[in-house]
């Protein structure tokens, strides 16, 4: 569990909001998005949620929303939900004062679209990670009717961007662990997560310094993300040496995948399991970080 200090909101009143994910990197992704909107807190499962959201009543200090991952490896997320409101129902809690909850879903889960439950509490959003901070933004401030700051993630020292292209949720948090200190960093679960990520920072200006790929994903893999990777930067008029910096990855130690990546257009290549110093030590030889900055 981490908590980021309070910040004020544009009209000066301290918000608080619940982030449920039982993936680190996008909890902490989601949670940089809110912190200078106020109090964020992190939860790592549905249970973890649930106390601290007793505990936040107990204290008269409750959250005024609730962001969630709608599969958690404990609990549902509907049935959180649904627990939460329980709560509310056995504290007296008057519905004007309920939290706000956004519920997030993958889109290619069936059942759920763009326009929320039908509730004026709730709400689900449809994302790819790393999810789109303007339409959480957004959807915050059409539950709450509170006007948000327009901020991006809290910056970090070096000023870097990172994206790190992943199935597996283990090896997304390894890497968000060597690479957080050096940089902003967003997790993507899937090839198709990782193009919209690219094309959305292209589109805002805020392109990626570096990506991290796993050649071994389902749908589409390393290999096709990468040549639509360079594809989506070319039609941005981004060219050869002036687009991110990708290293590719695979727990395969087959030559072919190896040639086949650097003929697609990667600049880097590791196996897995993805070893601390070398990866930095890639990151330095292509002059994304700097010697000097590697942490000891």
């Amino acid at each position: 569990m981490r908590i980021i200090q309070p910040k004020q909101n544009q009209k000066g009143n301290i918000m608080r909001f619940l982030i449920v994910d039982d993936d680190l990197a996008s909890r902490e992704f989601i949670s940089n998005q809110l912190a200078e909107q106020g109090v964020t807190s992190t939860a790592s499962t549905g249970i973890q949620a649930l106390e601290m959201f007793r505990n936040a009543l107990d204290k008269t200090d409750p959250h005024n929303v609730v962001v969630m991952d709608s599969k958690l490896a404990d609990m549902d997320g509907a049935a959180v939900a649904h627990a939460l409101r329980t709560i509310e129902d056995q504290r007296n809690i008057p519905l004007t004062e309920s939290v706000k909850i956004v519920m997030l879903n993958l889109p290619w889960l069936p059942g759920h679209d763009d326009h929320g439950t039908g509730t004026p509490d709730e709400a689900i959003l449809n994302r790819p990670q790393p999810i789109d901070p303007r339409s959480l933004r957004e959807t915050i401030e059409t539950l709450t009717n509170r006007s948000l700051h327009n901020a991006g993630s809290a910056p970090v020292e070096g000023g870097l961007r990172f994206l790190f292209v992943d199935g597996d949720r283990l090896c997304r948090t390894l890497l968000h662990d060597i690479l957080h200190h050096y940089g902003e960093c967003d997790p993507a679960v899937s090839g198709e997560e990782a193009i919209y990520a690219i094309r959305l920072a292209l589109e805002e200006g805020r392109p990626y310094d570096a990506v991290t790929l796993d050649i071994m994903m389902q749908y589409m893999d390393g290999h096709e993300t990468l040549e639509k990777l360079r594809a989506v930067e070319a039609q941005h008029g981004v060219h050869g040496s002036a687009g991110t910096k990708v290293i590719m990855s695979t727990a395969l130690d087959n030559p072919q995948h190896c040639i086949r990546a650097f003929r697609g257009g990667c600049e880097a290549y590791v196996t897995k399991p993805v070893n601390a110093s070398e990866l930095l030590a890639k990151f330095q030889d292509l002059h994304v970080i700097m010697s000097e900055t590697v942490s000891s």
